[in-house]
């Protein structure tokens, strides 16, 4: 008789052996890199905390594999760029990042595919499905070739990817003009900010031109094309969509797809600042996309056909926003300080990927290279030098409304860090006057004038002097009014800056 249980229970164990010979030979820390990379490349499925999270795990894994590795230079490299990527969260979305994180062990080299491929892809008119599809496969094919012709292949790619970046960087700037037969009021104009945040990037060239500020200008004409809402049928080109789109909030905790430099750049000025707007067909280059609920079948935002780069909203070009986005709105321009810095970066992280092929301590030199993006935006003119965050830039009172407001009154005034005019400080937050007449300070901030040491107090005084929302001061440990003038500086203590009287800004009309 045919004992069955017994049977099962050997079927059962041999199963058992069976399974743990596939599971040994499975790497589950190279997996769960794998699985990391495909969910940044998903533009975190439009979650930036998913993102950032995602990318903390991978270069905690990155820094796990080094010390598994026994690599002293590439351990204290890799650990390097992983604390720099939690400081600074931007330099996640350059793919020269990643390259250098994963090239550097030779257990993870293979998966260094992954960027190279998302990388060089970028460069091509195709759409998102083989834009997430196919680097998975071409990193799983990596791992049929042996050591000696991957690190080969690697070294050719690598060189490659920094001659194309150097081209990008020493192209010549182009030039632009904006056109526009707008009657708005000059906050919702195209052109006044953007020309003192940029002045080296406006003059004879090509046409930037909004459907909804007015233009004759055909949109196969090369410049830039800004779409809006509700664009009428005549004005798509077979380029812009019916439909609208509204970006979900909080603009700061969306991901999107699309360009390096583009990512960076939005996540450097904390979101994208675009409310209502319009969408975009997926011809051409796909610059900029929000993964929504399919990352397959993104919601198009920015394209490049030929010479011409199609926007889907006018929102962060206007004089009363494009404050709030000059890092994007800089890239988009050329404009050489904004542009540039990341570009460098991603050069060096190349190059030193291509070093520690053959010297793994090469690596070590990684340490230094994101410095460059800390003293990237160290210095650029302006009149209003701001100390603190820009949270939304649509907030009527706060710190960083106050530059949307003035662009409203008609004063053309753009946030700068040198040669500034005035200085406004957010609430807990400490300065010191350089060259300012003119100091905002909410409450519970420091501010140091020359010798003297001025506190504004958290207690509201309601409207005092024609300031509204008005605190005291504390000079130098004395209570004093809201508004004193210190060595000739004026200082203001308000909880709500932005709506301080226009007489208070008089000093930026001298222009």
């Amino acid at each position: 008789m045919i004992d069955l249980p017994r049977i099962n229970g050997q079927a059962f164990k041999m199963h058992l052996k069976w399974l743990a010979r596939i599971t040994h030979k499975i790497q589950w820390d190279i997996l769960a890199m794998l699985s990391g990379l495909i969910i940044m490349n998903s533009g975190g499925f439009g979650s930036r905390n998913l993102y950032e999270s995602t990318a903390a795990i991978c270069s905690g894994i990155a820094v796990f594999i080094s010390i598994r590795e026994k690599e002293l230079p590439t351990f204290l490299g890799i650990c390097g760029l992983a604390i720099f990527g939690t400081i600074c969260p931007s330099i996640y979305r350059l793919y020269g990042f990643w390259v250098l994180l994963l090239s550097a062990n030779v257990a993870t080299r293979p998966l260094a595919i992954f960027p190279i491929s998302c990388w060089c892809l970028a460069y091509f008119n195709l759409s998102y499905v083989w834009l997430i599809i196919a680097p998975i496969g071409i990193t799983l094919s990596a791992y049929l070739l042996n050591q000696g012709k991957l690190t080969r292949l690697l070294g050719v790619l690598f060189l490659t990817l920094a001659a194309i970046t150097a081209y990008e960087l020493m192209a010549i700037q182009p030039k632009f003009r904006v056109s526009e037969k707008s009657t708005f009021s000059p906050g919702y104009k195209i052109g006044a900010a953007l020309q003192r945040i940029f002045p080296d990037s406006f003059g004879e060239g090509s046409d930037i031109r909004s459907n909804l500020h007015g233009t004759e200008i055909p949109p196969s004409t090369p410049g830039i094309v800004i779409a809006e809402h509700d664009t009428p049928v005549e004005k798509r080109a077979g380029r812009i969509r019916a439909e609208n789109f509204t970006q979900p909030s909080p603009w700061s905790e969306n991901e999107f797809l699309g360009n390096q430099y583009w990512r960076y750049a939005i996540r450097e000025d904390g979101c994208l600042v675009s409310n209502l707007g319009g969408q975009l067909t997926p011809n051409g280059q796909i610059l900029l996309a929000i993964p929504s609920s399919n990352p397959f079948s993104p919601t198009i935002l920015a394209t490049k056909e030929a010479k011409t780069i199609y926007c889907a909203d006018s929102d962060y070009w206007i004089n009363r926003l494009c404050n709030y986005q000059q890092n994007l709105l800089g890239l988009i321009l050329s404009s050489k300080q904004r542009s540039w810095p990341p570009l460098i970066v991603n050069i060096a992280f190349v190059l030193i990927a291509l070093g520690s092929l053959w010297r793994p301590f090469i690596t070590l030199i990684s340490v230094f290279v994101p410095l460059v993006l800390l003293h990237a935006y160290a210095n650029y003119g302006g009149d209003i030098r701001l100390i603190g965050k820009i949270f939304n830039p649509h907030d009527p009172a706060r710190a960083w409304g106050v530059v949307r407001r003035l662009q409203d009154d008609g004063i053309n005034a753009v946030f700068g860090n040198k040669g500034a005019k005035a200085l406004v400080v957010e609430e807990g937050y400490s300065g010191k006057v350089v060259d300012e007449k003119l100091v905002i300070g909410e409450p519970r901030t420091t501010v140091l004038i020359g010798s003297h040491k001025v506190q504004i107090l958290d207690e509201p005084q309601g409207v005092v002097d024609t300031i509204p929302d008005a605190r005291k001061l504390l000079v130098d440990g004395k209570l004093s009014g809201v508004r004193e003038v210190i060595d000739g500086v004026t200082i203001v203590g308000t909880g709500s800056p932005a709506l301080t009287p226009l007489e208070i800004w008089s000093i930026l009309r001298e222009q």
